[in-house]
């Protein structure tokens, strides 16, 4: 089994490599769709972390052309059925002020298909579980890979030079808390984020 990051700017999806077919894990933003697509062969799910337009953006993009079966928990199904630009919630000054810009590079966001709800516990394929991480959004979950102790929590935290900290985004910080300690409870040995550096858990500071 391998992960491998997948750099789009300034954020990344990430291709899970097993012996039953391989996942992509989120789509980046509009656009994003055209490098993604050298990464689909052998893609049997697309999975997305959350429902923001930077993680699904190309979705649209990539669904003709490949056969995978696309993901997605229940609270962010209508944003990617119906191509819903999320706003996001922010918590400093400077991404308060940015938040006003953001419709202007997430546009091009369109509609695509979702053929199963992602839930707590369920294992995409052997080894790979769905954790259900809330408090960035309501919809975001975390991908447990088993065997290489590692897991994906696209924006639940975030690097921030040689740290993981909480994100500066989020809707309910309580549950934020306790989404980061359902992980951290896992002892694993590193944690892959979708913005900024992915590091091992040990260099979670919160």
């Amino acid at each position: 089994m391998k992960i491998t990051e997948i750099e789009l700017g300034f954020v990344k999806s990430f291709l899970i490599e097993t012996e039953e077919g391989n996942i992509l894990v989120d789509a980046g933003t509009p656009g994003s769709g055209k490098k993604l697509i050298s990464y689909l062969s052998n893609v049997k799910y697309v999975i997305f972390t959350h429902s923001h337009a930077d993680h699904i953006g190309g979705a649209s993009e990539i669904m003709s052309k490949t056969d995978a079966k696309f993901g997605i928990h229940k609270n962010g199904e209508e944003y990617l059925k119906k191509g819903i630009v999320r706003k996001p919630v922010a918590h400093s000054v400077g991404l308060k002020i940015a938040s006003l810009f953001f419709p202007l590079f997430l546009r091009g966001l369109k509609p695509a298909k979702v053929d199963f709800h992602l839930e707590d516990g369920q294992e995409i394929v052997k080894g790979v579980k769905i954790l259900c991480t809330p408090g960035h959004t309501d919809d975001s979950i975390s991908i447990f890979v088993e065997p290489l102790n590692s897991v994906i929590v696209g924006d639940m935290l975030q690097g921030r030079g040689d740290k993981l900290v909480y994100p500066s985004i989020y809707e309910n910080f309580e549950e934020l808390m306790k989404s980061v300690q359902k992980i951290l409870d896992l002892k694993p040995s590193f944690i892959y984020v979708s913005h900024g550096k992915s590091n091992s858990a040990n260099k979670v500071k919160i």
